[in-house]
């Protein structure tokens, strides 16, 4: 019987260190990476409004120093698309005829999100002026904006109106 009683004790032995091993692979490795991806949740949906906010707001007045601090937060073709479109359309345009746009994020949500990559729909709210037209024209309309994260920083990779 003491041969039992000895592997019953080391079968039970096995089984709680299996169980603790277990324990701690779901609270270090599985929450982790739920607490990860809750942080890119919240702080995705943050740098995709502010962003987002940044992309489409500028004074005729400021317009390269704006669009050119808009470009801090963007990565990738989307990058490229935003530096040639607004040297050639946006600035040119809001000098000549004294645009002042402001753009105001007024609904978000994450659509999915990882650690390092997420995606954000925005409602977006745009108040449009011009030398010509004082009157603001509002605009509303809805952008999914994909982010990606890099040197810790969450850039919009993509910026599509939906």
């Amino acid at each position: 019987m003491t041969k039992i009683k000895e592997h019953r004790t080391a079968v039970v032995a096995a089984v709680l260190a299996l169980l603790v091993a277990l324990a701690g692979y779901q609270y270090f490795v599985v929450r982790a990476h739920d607490r990860a991806v809750a942080s890119a949740r919240t702080e995705a949906v943050a740098a995709a409004s502010s962003g987002a906010v940044a992309v489409l707001s500028y004074r005729h007045a400021s317009v390269d120093k704006d669009l050119d601090a808009a470009t801090k937060r963007l990565t990738g073709q989307f990058l490229d698309y935003y530096k040639k479109f607004s040297v050639t359309v946006v600035a040119p345009a809001a000098k000549e005829k004294g645009i002042d746009t402001k753009a105001t994020v007024v609904g978000s949500s994450i659509v999915n999100a990882a650690p390092d990559t997420a995606t954000a729909l925005l409602f977006v709210n745009q108040s449009t002026v011009s030398a010509a037209n004082m009157t603001p024209t509002i605009s509303a309309s809805s952008v999914r904006v994909v982010l990606k994260k890099i040197d810790g920083k969450w850039l919009i990779e993509k910026f599509d109106p939906v």
